[in-house]
C-alpha cells in the first residue's frame, strides 16, 4: 500500500474527526520520510511533532523537524547581550524544559524522536524568528505571523506525497481536548498539488537557511545528547508503542471505471477463460482482480493462483491485493525466496480436505519458474477436486516449452494478461497458450486496449490520455566487416539447415538457435557503443534526468562506464539487485532503494537489462535509449511502456533507438534476398515505434528514405 491507497481526506477537525486515527497513525504507516514544521518549541510540541511516529520508525523512514524557541522579550535581550553565539542560550533554556518533564504521554514521544535521532533517522533545526537585523520574541513573532506555521509533509516508497497545514496547537491537550482543524493536500490530486508545492517551497527555505525573517540554526548537541539519553536503544521498547495500538487503516475504495468492468463482463460471459491485451498503464491488474472479485462472490473455497515472471512483481500484486475486499482471503507468497512455501501450501491443501474447507479460499502468488515446476504442479494437482483460478500475468511467458508444464488442466477459470500475448517467431507457443486460455483470433482476444488507444483515449481517472506522449529519434549505424561476415554465415547456415531438414518440428531449436546468434550480432555491434558516447555528448549532462539506457548483458559494463565518465551519476538494474527488504536499504530491497533514488533523481540514469522491461512501475522515467533493439514487439512495447507511464513532472518523454541495419554488401542472392526479408520485418517495428511520435512525420521520413536506399 502507499498513501494513495488511504482514505485521506481534504480536511480534518476534532469535532468530527479522530485527528489521530483517521490521520496520523495511518499516513506515517505508510510513509518513508516526514517533513514536520512544528512551531515553537516546548516539552509537548515534540509530543505533537511524535503524534503517530511509530509507524514511521517501523518503516525505516526518515523525519526532518524545525522547531523555534519560545523567546521572552528578557530571554531577546539576554541572549543578545550576554552570550557569543545564541545556540548556548537556546541550549540552555531548552534542556531547562526538557530536565522537568514527568508524564509518560510526553515522554513516550520524545523517547521516540530519541531513537531516531540516535539511529540517524532524525535531523532537527531551530528557527529563530528574525526581522530588521534582530531576533523576535514570541509575542512579536506571534503577531506578526513569523514561524507560527504549522506544517507537514509524508512521502512514501512511491512517490505520493501528503502534505498538511492549520491551526494544530502545538501542545498535547491541543490534541486531545481542542476544536482543530487542518488542510491536506495531495499530489496525485492536480487541483490541490499547488498548495502542496507551496508547503514543500516554505519548508525547503526555512530547513536551507534562505528567508530574510527566519535564521535557521543547527539543534544543539547537547540537547540532541540528552533526548538520545532518555530513549532506549531498542525500538521495540519504546513506550509510545503502548500509547497506540495497532489501528486498522481504513483503505481508499477502489473504484473500476467502464472499460475495466466492459473487460469482466466480456470474460465471465466467455466461459471464465480468455486474455487481456491491455497496453501498460491501463489497469490490466486491477482489471484482473475485479474478476477474482467476481469468483469469490459465486464460490466458496476457491484456490487461486497468480503467477509472474519476477519477484518483485509479486511484491506489486500484494499490493493491490489489499486494497481489495476479499473477505479476509489470505495470501500466501510461494516463490524462491522462501523455502518453507511448500510445506505451507501443503498444509493447507494436503492435511485434510476438511481442515482446508474451513480456511476458505486462498490466493497463491508464485512466479513463472516456481510455478511451472514438479513441486509446485503435484502440490497444485492435489487440490483437483477445489475450485481453481489460475491468473498469468505476462501470460506470454508461458508459451515456452518448460513453463508449458505449468498450464494445467485443473484450471477452471483461466485469465491471461499481456500487453503482448503473441510470441515472436514461435507460433507453436502462441497457438498453445491461445487454445489453454480459449482464444482462437488473436484479432478477438476476450479484451483488447492496445498501445495506440492507450496514447490518444483519456483516462476517466486522470483527465487525460494513459500515456503520455513521446517524440522519437532513430540513430542508424552499420555493422563491421567482421560482424557482416559473421552474420551472413550465420543466415547461410540457417537456409542450408532449412533447406535440408524441410521445416521438420524437431530442427525448430537449432533454427531458433540460429536466429538468435544473428539477433545477437545486431544486438551487441560495435558501432553502438560510439553510437551512445556521441549522443550522450550532444545532449547537455546536467539536463539528463530520470533515463533509462537498456542494453545486452554483453554491453552493460561498457554502456556503465561510458555514461559515468560522462559525469552522469547512473546506476545498474539487472536481476542482481536484492529483492528482499533490508536495514541497510532503510527497510525496502535493494531494488527498491535504487528505484526510490532514480524518482528522487538522485540517480540520472539506470543501466538495465530485460528485468526492468516488464510490469516494473518508473512513471518518472522520461527518456530511453534502445541499446539492444530486437524485432520483438514485446520487448519494444514493453520498454516504451516504461518510458511513456503518466507522472506528474512529465509532459513528454523522449526515446532515442540505436538500429543496425545489415546492408546487402554480398553477392549470393539468396543471402541478400534473406537480409531484406529480416530488414523489413526490423522496420515493422521501427515504424510502429514511429507512428505514435509526437514527430511522427520527420521520424517517418527518414525510415522511408532509408527503406529507398536498401532497396
Amino acid at each position: 500500500m502507499g498513501l494513495i491507497d488511504l482514505s485521506i481526506k481534504k480536511h480534518y477537525s476534532s469535532d468530527n474527526d479522530d485527528i489521530l486515527n483517521d490521520f496520523y497513525i495511518p499516513v506515517l504507516q505508510e510513509s518513508i520520510e516526514y517533513k514536520r514544521l512544528a512551531g515553537f518549541f516546548s516539552s509537548s510540541s515534540l509530543a505533537v511533532a511524535a503524534r503517530g511516529i511509530v509507524g514511521l520508525i517501523d518503516n525505516g523512514g526518515i523525519m526532518k523537524l524545525i522547531m523555534s524557541p519560545k523567546l521572552s522579550e528578557q530571554d531577546v535581550k539576554i541572549m543578545t547581550e550576554s552570550y557569543e553565539t545564541p545556540e548556548k542560550f537556546i541550549e540552555d533554556k531548552m534542556l531547562f524544559e526538557l530536565d522537568y518533564l514527568n508524564d509518560s504521554f510526553t515522554m513516550g514521544h520524545i523517547q521516540a524522536l530519541g531513537w531516531l535521532l540516535a539511529n540517524k533517522k532524525l535531523d532537527i533545526k531551530i528557527a529563530m524568528p528574525y526581522e530588521n537585523d534582530v531576533f523576535l520574541n514570541y509575542e512579536e513573532a506571534f503577531t506578526k505571523g513569523i514561524f507560527h506555521l504549522k506544517i507537514g509533509i509524508l512521502s512514501d516508497i512511491y512517490g505520493n506525497i501528503v502534505s498538511f497545514s492549520g491551526s494544530v496547537n502545538e501542545s498535547a491537550m491541543g490534541w486531545i481536548n481542542n476544536i482543530e482543524e487542518f488542510k491536506v493536500f495531495r499530489n496525485w490530486e492536480l487541483s490541490e498539488r499547488e498548495y502542496l508545492e507551496a508547503d514543500r517551497y516554505k519548508f525547503e527555505i526555512y530547513w536551507e537557511d534562505l528567508s530574510p525573517k527566519v535564521k535557521t540554526l543547527i539543534f544543539p548537541k547537547a540537547l540532541a545528547k540528552k533526548i538520545i539519553d532518555i530513549s532506549p536503544s531498542d525500538k521495540n521498547e519504546l513506550n509510545i508503542r503502548k500509547l497506540y495500538p495497532k489501528y486498522p487503516i481504513k483503505k481508499r475504495e477502489v473504484r473500476l471505471y467502464n472499460y475495466q468492468n466492459e473487460a469482466i463482463s466480456s470474460w465471465l460471459e466467455r466461459g471464465k477463460k480468455g486474455i487481456f491485451e491491455m497496453a501498460t498503464g491501463t489497469g490490466k491488474t486491477y482489471t484482473a482482480l475485479g474478476c477474482i472479485k467476481e469468483i469469490l462472490k459465486s464460490y466458496k473455497g476457491v484456490l487461486i493462483v497468480i503467477t509472474c515472471p519476477y519477484s518483485h512483481l509479486i511484491d506489486q500484486w500484494k499490493k493491490n491485493i489489499e486494497l481489495f475486499d476479499f473477505a479476509n482471503t489470505p495470501t500466501l507468497i510461494a516463490d524462491g525466496r522462501s523455502s518453507k512455501w511448500k510445506k505451507i501450501l501443503r498444509e493447507h491443501i494436503l492435511d485434510s480436505s476438511v481442515s482446508y474447507k474451513n480456511t476458505g479460499n486462498l490466493i497463491i502468488l508464485t512466479t513463472h519458474d516456481t510455478f511451472s515446476s514438479a513441486d509446485f504442479t503435484n502440490i497444485i494437482t492435489s487440490a483437483s477436486n477445489k475450485e481453481l483460478m489460475l491468473v498469468a500475468d505476462e501470460m506470454h511467458w508461458l508459451g515456452a516449452p518448460t513453463l508449458r508444464k505449468g498450464l494445467l488442466t485443473f484450471y477452471k477459470f483461466r485469465l491471461g494478461l499481456s500487453a503482448t500475448p503473441k510470441r515472436w517467431f514461435d507460433d507453436l507457443g502462441t497457438i498453445s497458450l491461445y487454445e489453454y486460455f480459449d482464444e482462437y483470433d488473436d484479432k478477438d482476444l476476450t479484451y483488447i486496449f492496445p498501445l495506440d488507444k492507450a496514447m490518444y483515449e483519456i483516462n476517466p481517472a486522470t483527465g487525460k490520455t494513459f500515456l503520455t506522449s513521446y517524440f522519437y529519434y532513430p540513430i542508424f549505424v552499420n555493422l563491421s566487416n567482421s560482424e557482416l561476415e559473421k552474420y551472413n554465415k550465420l543466415t547461410l547456415s540457417y537456409i542450408w539447415k532449412l533447406q535440408k531438414t524441410k521445416n521438420k518440428v524437431e530442427s525448430d531449436d537449432i533454427l531458433q538457435n540460429l536466429l538468435f546468434q544473428r539477433a545477437d550480432i545486431i544486438k551487441n555491434a560495435e558501432s553502438k557503443i560510439p553510437a551512445l558516447s556521441n549522443l550522450l555528448e550532444s545532449l547537455n549532462k546536467d539536463r539528463i534526468h530520470h533515463l533509462i539506457v537498456y542494453g545486452t548483458p554483453d554491453q552493460l559494463n561498457q554502456i556503465y562506464e561510458i555514461i559515468n565518465n560522462k559525469g552522469i551519476i547512473c546506476h545498474t538494474f539487472t536481476m542482481d539487485e536484492g529483492t528482499k527488504p533490508s536495514e541497510i536499504y532503510g527497510g525496502v530491497s535493494e531494488r527498491q532503494y535504487i528505484l526510490n533514488k532514480f524518482d528522487e533523481g538522485k540517480y540520472q540514469a539506470l543501466v538495465a537489462i530485460k528485468c526492468l522491461d516488464e510490469g516494473v512501475d518508473v512513471p518518472s522515467a522520461s527518456m530511453a535509449i534502445l541499446m539492444g533493439s530486437s524485432g520483438n514487439p514485446r520487448e519494444y512495447i514493453q520498454r516504451i511502456g516504461r518510458i511513456i507511464r503518466r507522472h506528474e513532472e512529465k509532459d513528454h518523454a523522449i526515446i532515442y533507438d540505436i538500429i543496425v541495419v545489415p546492408r546487402g554488401r554480398t553477392l549470393d542472392p539468396k543471402v541478400a534476398k534473406l537480409e531484406k526479408q529480416i530488414f523489413e520485418k526490423e522496420m515493422r517495428r521501427y515504424w510502429e515505434i514511429a507512428k505514435l511520435a509526437i514527430n511522427n512525420a520527420d521520424a517517418l521520413n527518414i525510415l522511408i528514405k532509408l527503406k529507398d536506399e536498401i532497396k
